[in-house]
C-alpha cells in the first residue's frame, strides 16, 4: 500500500474514532483536545496534505484529568491498555488500544506534553486558548498546533524529521487566523527557540516559502545553512541527539536530575540479576 493510500484510510478510520470519543469524554464531563495528526483530521486539514504518516490517534487531557481518564477507558470492552502512566517512564501519558469498526487503534492520552525540562509548554494555557468544537472537545489554536508541531520534531529529532513536517506547518500557517507575531510570543517560552528557529529556517529553504521572522535568526540560519536537512538525514542518530537537542533542551540540569537515577537504577538492577 502506497503511503498516499495508508495516509488517505486512516483519515477515514481515525475521524470515526474521534466522532466516537466524545461519547466518551461527554460522559465524563472532561474537556479533550486531539493533537498532532489528530489535530489535522478534527481541524479539517489533513486533506490539504499529500502524505503524512500516523500511527494513533493523540489525546491531550489537562494532567489533573488523565488518572480519571485513564481509569474510564481501562475497563471498556475493546480496549486494552498497552502502557498505564503509572508504569511508563513518561509518567504523563497512557497507551490504550482502542478497538472500533474491527480495528485495533493506538490511543495515547497524555496529561502534558512532555518533561519540563525538555520544553515547555504547558497543557492549562492550551486549554486556556483552545477552539470549541463540540461541547468537550477542542482544538489548539493555530499558533499552538505549530508550537506543539515543532516540539514534537523536538522530542523525536534523533530519530527523523519527516519531509511531510514542511507541507504540515505550511497548512498550519496558511490558516486565516494565523498570527506569526503570536507564535513567537509563545514560542519564546518554550526554551527551545534556537530549534524552533532551524525548523523554520529548513522550511524556507525546502519550499520557498519566507516566515516573518519578528527577530533576526541568526543562530537558526546559520545552522540550517551548516546543517542542511540532506545533512541531518545523513548523521547518525547520537549525532543527532548531541547536535540539535543536548544543547538546546531548556534545562540540562534536569535532564541529568531525571535521567541519572533511572539509568542508576537499572545499572544496579542489571548487576544484581547478573550475581544471582
Amino acid at each position: 500500500m502506497s503511503e498516499q493510500r495508508h495516509w488517505a484510510l486512516k483519515q477515514v478510520l481515525f475521524s470515526g474514532v474521534l466522532d466516537e470519543l466524545q461519547g466518551h469524554f461527554a460522559k465524563m464531563q472532561v474537556l479533550y483536545m486531539p493533537i498532532k495528526g489528530a489535530y489535522l483530521i478534527a481541524a479539517g486539514l489533513a486533506d490539504r496534505i499529500p502524505c503524512r504518516r500516523i500511527w494513533d490517534v493523540d489525546i491531550l487531557v489537562r494532567e489533573a484529568d488523565l488518572d480519571a481518564v485513564a481509569k474510564y477507558f481501562a475497563p471498556i470492552p475493546g480496549v486494552t491498555v498497552r502502557k498505564s502512566y503509572a508504569q511508563s517512564e513518561w509518567p504523563f501519558e497512557t497507551e490504550l488500544w482502542y478497538r472500533y469498526s474491527d480495528a485495533d487503534v493506538p490511543l495515547e492520552i497524555h496529561g502534558r506534553l512532555n518533561f519540563a525540562w525538555r520544553f515547555l509548554l504547558p497543557t492549562d494555557m492550551l486549554f486556556a486558548n483552545g477552539k470549541q468544537i463540540t461541547s468537550h472537545m477542542l482544538v489548539p489554536r493555530a499558533e499552538h498546533a505549530l508550537l506543539i508541531l515543532t516540539c514534537h520534531c523536538f522530542v523525536h529529532i534523533a530519530f527523523e524529521l519527516p519531509e511531510s513536517v514542511f507541507d504540515e506547518i505550511g497548512v498550519i500557517a496558511g490558516q486565516p487566523d494565523f498570527s506569526w507575531e503570536r507564535f513567537f510570543d509563545d514560542a519564546a517560552k518554550t526554551g527551545i527557540m534556537p530549534f524552533v528557529y532551524w525548523v523554520l529556517c529548513l522550511y524556507e529553504i525546502r519550499t520557498g516559502n519566507r516566515v516573518p521572522f519578528t527577530k533576526r535568526p541568526w543562530y537558526g540560519r546559520a545552522l540550517a545553512r551548516i546543517l542542511s536537512y540532506e545533512t541531518y538525514l545523513a548523521m547518525p542518530r547520537m549525532v543527532r541527539r548531541l547536535v540539535l537537542e543536548a544543547p538546546v533542551m531548556r534545562s540540562r540540569a534536569g535532564m541529568v536530575a531525571y535521567v541519572f537515577p533511572r539509568m542508576a537504577g537499572k545499572l544496579l538492577s542489571s548487576l544484581h540479576r547478573t550475581r544471582r
